[in-house]
């Protein structure tokens, strides 16, 4: 667990991004929000970013692990990364 090791560090801000993973995903929390997010790079050059759901730093950093390696998951196995809700689809027709 490398990757936690500046969590237990004091001298973070709290709206301090903090980088994970060698720096490949960032953990955030925006100016209005009072969830986390995170962010990283896709293969193809665009960013993805998700919500972590928890305004806990230790917390909100696994939930990024997890949504980081799903998303790599799902580009291996060419699943779509985000779906349209049932609206958006109604909408559009």
């Amino acid at each position: 667990m490398n990757n936690l090791s500046p969590l237990s560090s004091s001298s973070t801000a709290e709206s301090e991004p903090l980088k994970l993973l060698d720096g490949n995903l960032i953990l955030y929390k925006g100016p209005t929000s009072h969830q986390r997010q995170c962010r990283f790079k896709l293969s193809t050059g665009a960013w993805h970013s998700a919500s972590t759901g928890s305004d806990q730093v230790v917390e909100a950093s696994t939930q990024s692990i997890a949504i980081y390696e799903t998303v790599k998951v799902k580009l291996v196995s060419d699943l779509a990364i985000m779906t349209k809700a049932f609206r958006e689809l109604v909408t559009q027709g």
